[in-house]
């Protein structure tokens, strides 16, 4: 084997190691941040029980609230905006790494396209 098509197998090899090992951390982001995700759901699931959380605290000390006004609160709720913060950071390593996974991709297709078939 000469030293080119040499290089072009390790970086192919190299690239094909590299999507594997990346399985796991696209598939998880893509279950919530892709197309069909479950982020969404979760954020309003977190986001109605801290307004339950909300609306009982007010009920405890028989004080009326408006439902806007609870959901003006869960919003600039501290866990909320914790959930928000940390979901947007994972967000943006799975988009990198949907990005480096594209990359290798088409990387791997210049690498072994052959256009005598």
């Amino acid at each position: 084997m000469s030293a080119p098509t040499t290089f072009v197998a390790d970086e192919v090899e190299t690239l094909f190691q590299q999507l594997a090992e990346s399985n796991e951390d696209w598939a998880n982001g893509a279950s919530l941040y892709g197309p069909g995700g479950l982020f969404d759901a979760s954020r309003k699931a977190r986001l109605a029980l801290i307004a339950a959380e909300i609306r009982d605290g007010y009920a405890e000390k028989q004080e009326k609230v408006t439902e806007a006004r609870i959901e003006e609160l869960a919003h600039a709720h501290p866990d909320y905006q914790k959930f928000i913060g940390t979901s947007t950071i994972d967000r943006a390593r799975w988009l990198l790494c949907d990005a480096e996974r594209t990359c290798a991709q088409l990387r791997l297709k210049v690498l072994t396209y052959n256009p005598v078939r």
